[in-house]
């Protein structure tokens, strides 16, 4: 198992990744399964599917994100791959729908998550990230 995860199946920044979006959007889901695969976040308003994992402890499992990735485009859904390229192996990349850096440190997530916001044309002033934090932290030790 991933050392960012715990017994829980999710990592701390899965968490406020989630709890940021559905600050903005109540019906926000975390692990929610479409089509036999479980996506980490589908935001139905946006009708957006994040995947977020780490280039080293979620490799292998790149098949298994392009079926997801499939899935989404058949059905018209957006689909965004946040990856957590701890290992600087990958060129750092921001588009709309794939997010590599080297996210170490909570600033660099909360540059990612204001990244989103910017590219859906979302208010920035309308999250608390610091809330988002504490009650992922809270979730992750509780």
């Amino acid at each position: 198992m991933c050392p960012h995860c715990n017994n829980k199946g999710t990592s701390l920044p899965e968490q406020i990744i989630y709890r940021c979006f559905k600050q903005i959007f109540p019906s926000t889901l975390n692990r929610k399964k479409l089509q036999g695969y479980e996506f980490d976040i589908v935001i139905p308003e946006l009708n957006t599917c994040i995947e977020y994992g780490s280039t080293y402890f979620h490799a292998g499992r790149e098949e298994r994100d392009l079926e997801k990735e499939k899935i989404c485009k058949e059905n018209k859904i957006n689909f965004i791959k946040i990856l957590d390229d701890s290992n600087n192996e990958l060129e750092e990349t921001y588009t709309k729908n794939l997010i590599i850096d080297r996210l170490n440190n909570i600033d660099k997530l909360k540059e990612v998550i204001e990244y989103l916001f910017t590219v859906y044309g979302l208010d920035l002033s309308k999250f608390n990230f610091d809330k988002s934090l504490k009650e992922s932290i809270d979730f992750m030790t509780n």
